[in-house]
């Protein structure tokens, strides 16, 4: 996992759920961030971008070895095709975890909760948008994530930080869940 908090990175940490996802408390994620990556905000949105492998981008804005990522697939300038769900958080400490389920806090799109999403395979990511408080001559004080809090590309835009995509499938037949490998 990459450390880099001056570009976008890695340094989400993988989700602390399970590889088989399902049970009767619900679908949720755990994500914590990695405090090798530097990052400082104490403020932003955490998501959690989901897809089916047939959906994920290609000619992803970046060159890449890889697969293209779920967060490639959440672009303002197109049709959002996967699902995601974000939680805003407050007074975010690097190692502490930040769980996204189907709480109030949490929303979603195109399904308003986690356990809206169809049983299958599904690649999964997780991605920290960091905001800076400003505060504005009228005496606002606005969170924005810069420079994207502009109009730019959240989703590559230096300082935020993301997971390595890991496959993960829901059951909803599943009664314990097993553990990331």
């Amino acid at each position: 996992m990459g450390t880099k908090a001056s570009d976008a990175g890695t340094g989400i940490a993988q989700p602390a759920a399970a590889k088989t996802l399902s049970g009767p408390d619900g679908l949720s994620f755990v994500l914590t961030l990695d405090a090798r990556t530097g990052v400082r905000a104490r403020r932003g949105r955490v998501f959690v971008i989901i897809a089916r492998s047939g959906d994920l981008a290609h000619g992803v804005p970046e060159p890449r070895d890889t697969m293209s990522e779920p967060r490639d697939n959440v672009q303002a300038a197109e049709p959002i095709t996967v699902p995601f769900f974000g939680l805003d958080v407050v007074g975010l400490t690097p190692g502490e975890p930040v769980v996204v389920d189907s709480g109030a806090a949490v929303l979603g799109y195109p399904y308003r909760e986690l356990g809206q999403l169809p049983a299958g395979s599904y690649v999964v990511q997780g991605f920290l948008n960091t905001y800076e408080t400003n505060r504005r001559a009228d005496g606002s004080v606005v969170d924005v994530h810069w420079p994207a809090g502009d109009g730019g590309d959240i989703w590559h835009s230096p300082g935020n930080v993301y997971s390595i995509p890991q496959t993960i499938t829901i059951d909803r037949d599943a009664r314990r869940p097993c553990r990331w490998p």
